[in-house]
């Protein structure tokens, strides 16, 4: 049995497609059925394991939740995630563990 979903969200899962696919555009590699199978993520880069979320709306909520699945999808595949937020603007933000950002920059955050 097909389920069907409302139009808002169809039109929400459009529009979450096609943000994915021009940031891919950017020099990603996409993920064949997009988590769906064993390997998680939207898409990957470099080392990265990328997961794209996008809004329309102008502030994007970031759950304990949403970075637990991402931290844990990351480890599964042995590549750390990311969260690419773009919000209704067209910015687009990164979001990853502060361990793995200190890593990447030989900083440390104090405190």
């Amino acid at each position: 049995m097909k389920v069907r979903r409302g139009h808002t969200e169809r039109k929400a899962r459009l529009y979450g497609n096609q943000r994915e696919a021009a940031i891919a555009a950017g020099g990603y590699t996409k993920t064949p059925g997009s988590g769906s199978s064993g390997v998680k993520g939207d898409l990957r880069r470099g080392n990265f394991m990328v997961e794209v979320k996008a809004t329309r709306a102008d502030s994007f909520r970031v759950t304990a939740d949403l970075m637990g699945k991402l931290r844990n999808d990351g480890l599964t595949n042995g590549k750390p995630g990311v969260l690419i937020v773009e919000i209704g603007t067209g910015e687009r933000f990164a979001i990853l563990p502060l361990a793995t950002f200190e890593a990447l920059t030989d900083d440390q955050v104090q405190g």
